[in-house]
């Protein structure tokens, strides 16, 4: 089975278990769903065409802190001069929501969910190690950012068109990145599982933790 049956079988488990809550009725509900699937189209798409998963990664974080810095109060300077480099960024961010999700008990999860987190972690550890481990040069390196960066920004830029609320937006970017972390860095499905039950109190602390990023 090659990485696009995978994908496709990963696609219909998650659609699944989707079908099985309840449907969006408020304009934020509706806005957040059609925010999630264009954004995983997106990923899909990228995934599907080869992108690193580590390049999609940066980039989905890049972008939701570019979306959410100066809705936490950062300035258009700060942003410019005195952000810390990407990498010790995000760090410091998964420092604050190991932190988060570490002081929270396990929550009780659906027969189904536990069903689902087992058939993922199988799904992810055949996933094949060309897209898990990535080295490449330097001019492949930028010919893949500037293509994962261009779609990603399409994409956002085109829901935020559509007047989709910037935080709906940014809690979905957020939640994608989490999702591509559990991949990029083989975090155990049962603790993306946790992440998810306790997506409201991660993407506060999160945003606490904003400003800091830009105190370099």
């Amino acid at each position: 089975m090659d990485v696009n049956q995978k994908l496709d079988q990963f696609l219909k488990l998650s659609q699944k278990i989707k079908s099985q809550e309840l449907p969006a009725f408020t304009p934020q509900q509706k806005q957040a769903a059609i925010t999630m699937a264009d954004m995983e189209k997106c990923l899909y798409d990228l995934i599907s065409e080869g992108m690193p998963l580590k390049i999609i990664y940066a980039s989905l974080f890049w972008f939701w802190l570019s979306l959410e810095a100066p809705m936490r109060g950062v300035s258009e300077y700060d942003t410019d001069h005195h952000a810390l480099p990407l990498d010790e960024a995000i760090d410091k961010m998964i420092f604050v929501i190991q932190s988060t999700v570490d002081s929270l008990p396990d929550p009780e999860l659906t027969p189904e969910l536990q069903q689902f987190g087992k058939m993922i972690s199988v799904f992810k550890s055949s996933l094949p190690n060309s897209l898990l481990n990535y080295n490449a040069p330097h001019h492949e390196t930028v010919r893949y950012t500037t293509r994962v960066n261009t779609h990603i920004h399409t994409v956002t830029s085109n829901l935020l068109k559509q007047s989709i609320h910037p935080e709906i937006l940014s809690n979905v970017l957020f939640a994608r990145w989490l999702r591509v972390a559990t991949f990029h860095n083989l975090i155990p499905e049962a603790y993306y599982q946790k992440m998810e039950f306790y997506f409201s109190e991660i993407i506060d602390a999160a945003r606490k933790c904003v400003p800091s990023l830009f105190q370099r």
